[in-house]
């Protein structure tokens, strides 16, 4: 049962998400031509919505940083900086929770 569930979840469910973003993306602007618009700037004109509004997108920027280090940052540059492995990962959750909180 677990095998199937992760072969579910690391296999199968990613290329479903890839597939419906972009067939939805190209359903979207074959259906509804023109009416795909920049309403959601809107929020930012609100004053209630921007402290919120600002968080989110800052957020979201650490998120993507965070996982392009993750990937681009090899073991042996850490090992060679002396951080232990246990900080790093430390580090990360640290990080990724203040992000995920913001956003």
């Amino acid at each position: 049962m677990k095998d199937a569930l992760d072969i579910f979840l690391w296999v199968i469910f990613p290329y479903l998400a890839l597939g419906s973003f972009i067939f939805g993306t190209i359903g979207r602007f074959a259906i509804f031509h023109a009416g795909v618009t920049a309403e959601s700037s809107e929020l930012l004109e609100k004053k209630q919505l921007m402290i919120g509004s600002i968080l989110f997108h800052i957020g979201i920027i650490m998120v993507f940083a965070g996982h392009v280090v993750g990937i681009l940052i090899p073991k042996s540059f850490t090992d060679w900086l002396g951080i232990p492995n246990e900080m790093y990962h430390i580090g990360a959750l640290v990080m990724g929770g203040i992000a995920g909180f913001m956003h």
